[in-house]
């Protein structure tokens, strides 16, 4: 009986994260908004509001970094951090 409710709880929150998903897929300019992302110059400065572009909308924003080069993109989660971050003081 527990591992159905184990296997229930994982199908609701893989559900949850592809609504998600997909959300961000249909409407990215309300999913990738100023707090979401920061863009940073080549030599690793955080690029104010005043210098980027102020217009560039998250539509904009999002078809950019699809098409940039890996190298140019660096992912960061904080959820993740903490789990990291958690798991290195307890193993």
């Amino acid at each position: 009986m527990k591992t159905n409710k184990f296997w229930n709880s994982m199908k609701t929150g893989l559900l949850i994260s592809m609504a998600a998903g997909w959300w961000g897929f249909l409407y990215p300019q309300l999913t990738l908004n100023a707090d979401t992302y920061r863009v940073v110059s080549e030599d690793g400065r955080a690029v104010s509001c005043e210098e980027a572009d102020s217009e560039v909308d998250g539509t904009v924003m999002y078809i950019e970094m699809l098409n940039a080069d890996r190298s140019r993109l660096r992912f960061r989660c904080r959820f993740v951090e903490e789990i990291m971050e958690y798991l290195e003081r307890v193993l």
